[in-house]
């Protein structure tokens, strides 16, 4: 099914959203004490506030403090948080308001970390900038880069994503890669040694998409598996019981097409519109009540949803992005902590249930 009309993408950060309109204008809400939500101030908002000075954007990217947009000329524009250079603005001073990442053409796709900011371009390969001490840009350094510097010896990259402090891409052959910490084997490689450029995710072919989380990886195949990686957190990556360090099979889930990483739990959206999460349920961030399943060791299907088609996953809560024929008001639905309104319902209480966010 088609997105709703109005609305093209959710993006999901720490704890702030924020929503695409097919016009390429953007809102965000929920924490804004870094001005991540990029309408002036650092105020927090419990409904949408209209990003300023924004048009012709096509994706977003929330990151934990900062945001980012491309835009339909392949440029970047980034707001928030910037101590470690994630703005890429060659400064480390804070913007409530888009700046322009300078000297940066041909994005296909951006994605936001913590204190990173990755970019991917129309050739394959990916820049990154912002925070390195744990090798998190993939340059073969642990310097800070508040400007792009390119991804060490990867090409024919198809889709980043951006952790805590670790990075992810798969490439055009079907093999996933990643790079930064990995002290609890978050990076795939069997393994718990720092990689300062790229290593390959071992026993992962086929792979289409990938997420990385706080700790924990995972990624999705052509055939609609979704697999998941960690070591010493269990119950976090829907296998059952035990620890995994290479990919392992979430039970239960086919017909995935997309995979969303949070900082204890995780989502799946099936090609059927249903989603699936497990982990941990604090806040109901699973999408089941958390007076009844307090950790999913298993996934479980979000209550009361069954015409997803894009999810984006937060540090504790997950949005959706509803079907075409969903009432405009209802086209965006989070669930999870809302301590901070990052479920944009006008309201800071925590919900078990899909919560129309109010775009007005």
């Amino acid at each position: 099914a088609s997105a709703p009309s109005g609305i093209a993408q959710v993006s999901a950060g720490g704890n702030h959203a924020c929503a695409l309109t097919n016009e390429g204008t953007v809102s965000c809400w929920g924490y804004n004490g870094h001005g991540q939500l990029g309408d002036g101030t650092t105020t927090d908002r419990l409904t949408p506030v209209q990003v300023t000075g924004l048009v012709d954007v096509v994706q977003i990217a929330a990151g934990v403090n900062h945001t980012c947009a491309l835009s339909q000329d392949g440029t970047v524009r980034c707001w928030g948080d910037n101590e470690r250079g994630q703005l890429g603005d060659g400064t480390h001073a804070t913007a409530s308001a888009p700046v322009q990442v300078p000297d940066l053409t041909g994005i296909v796709q951006i994605t936001a970390g913590f204190r990173h900011t990755c970019a991917l371009k129309s050739t394959g390969i990916a820049l990154c900038w912002g925070d390195n001490w744990r090798g998190t840009l993939g340059d073969g350094t642990t310097s800070a880069r508040n400007e792009p510097a390119e991804v060490s010896g990867l090409t024919g990259i198809t889709q980043i994503d951006a952790g805590t402090d670790h990075t992810c891409a798969v490439t055009d052959s079907g093999s996933a890669y990643c790079w930064g910490y990995n002290d609890v084997a978050q990076l795939g490689d069997g393994t718990r040694t720092m990689a300062l450029t790229p290593v390959q995710v071992a026993d992962l072919t086929g792979a289409t998409q990938i997420a990385a989380g706080v700790y924990h990886t995972c990624a999705v195949t052509g055939s609609g598996g979704a697999y998941c990686w960690v070591w010493n957190r269990p119950g976090w990556l829907g296998t059952g019981a035990g620890e995994h360090d290479t990919p392992a099979s979430v039970l239960g889930v086919a017909g995935a097409v997309e995979v969303g990483v949070g900082s204890s739990h995780s989502c799946a959206l099936i090609g059927t519109g249903t989603v699936s999460c497990w982990g941990y349920n604090g806040q109901g961030r699973v999408g089941v009540d958390p007076d009844i399943v307090e950790g999913a060791l298993e996934p479980v299907q979000v209550t009361d949803l069954t015409n997803a088609t894009q999810i984006s996953t937060g540090a504790e809560f997950t949005c959706a992005l509803a079907s075409e024929g969903t009432d405009p008001k209802e086209a965006v639905l989070c669930w999870g902590r809302n301590v901070f309104g990052e479920l944009g319902d006008g309201t800071t209480t925590d919900r078990f249930t899909p919560q129309p966010v109010l775009l007005g």
